[in-house]
């Protein structure tokens, strides 16, 4: 009895099946050879750089390897793709080099990972704080500005004033409603419960020149960023002028110590 053939729709739906298997296994050999493989996930778009969240809740940075740097262009939050990736390295957060991504399924850009995600950094936070201006003038040739002093206790304060009066014009007030002595009248025991006191001492080449602390941020890391606003007029004076400006961040905000403090001052004009 002669064998029926297979109707041409199906050999062909065969072979392409075959075709498909053949460039499967090619492109697996490939990616093995080259140290390639590849991870199912949700890209998101950070400040910090590009992640991929994989459907197991791990989070991983992925830096762009491909040969045109281009490989985020055309994609946005949330998008669901298969990434081809070098070594996962176990660094934290994890890091990869991607080369190629194919998408499984678009996104409509407002994904956002869960806070259980592994791996996944925790966003930078403004926190809030108050803030005094106190000129207290002492020019000295040979200190490097801005300092940065935290004060934990009524008498740190104290053995900071004991410190610091014979260099600064803390006991009067220039250019102010009130001098040093009587801005830190409201720092007592009660204030430093559950409060720090952070003191920035700057130097300005113009007593004309004014201070505005714009924001505080508390980064991933744990330690501060200080943003203040250097805000000079038109016309200024020549004369020098040294600042102590008194920070209240909110109760509970802690560093270890100084080194984790970090100023930025911005220049903007009146």
């Amino acid at each position: 009895m002669n064998r029926k053939e297979l109707s041409l729709p199906i050999r062909v739906f065969v072979r392409l099946i075959a075709a498909v298997l053949i460039f499967l296994i090619i492109t697996a050999g490939i990616l093995w050879f080259k140290g390639y493989s590849f991870t199912v996930g949700k890209l998101y778009f950070a400040d910090r750089g590009t992640y991929l969240i994989t459907e197991t809740d791990t989070a991983f940075l992925v830096f762009d390897a491909s040969r045109e740097e281009n490989l985020f262009e055309q994609y946005s939050n949330g998008d669901k793709v298969l990434l081809i990736h070098g070594v996962i390295r176990e660094t934290y957060p994890m890091t990869t080099d991607g080369v190629y991504i194919i998408v499984l399924e678009k996104g409509d850009g407002s994904y956002k990972p869960d806070d259980d995600v592994v791996g996944l950094d925790k966003p930078d936070a403004e926190i809030e704080f108050k803030v005094q201006y106190i000129r207290t003038d002492g020019y000295h040739e040979g200190i490097k500005y801005p300092i940065v002093k935290i004060i934990r206790s009524v008498d740190e304060l104290n053995n900071y004033y004991e410190a610091n009066k014979a260099l600064y014009n803390l006991e009067g007030y220039d250019d102010g409603p009130k001098g040093f002595l009587a801005a830190i009248d409201k720092y007592d025991d009660a204030y430093f419960k559950n409060q720090i006191l952070i003191i920035v001492l700057l130097e300005e080449g113009s007593g004309s020149n004014r201070h505005k602390v714009n924001k505080i941020t508390l980064l991933d890391d744990e330690t501060l960023l200080i943003n203040i606003e250097r805000i000079i007029p038109e016309i200024g004076t020549c004369d020098m002028a040294q600042w102590h400006i008194l920070i209240e961040p909110k109760a509970e905000v802690n560093v270890a110590d100084e080194s984790e403090i970090t100023v930025i001052i911005d220049t903007g004009m009146e």
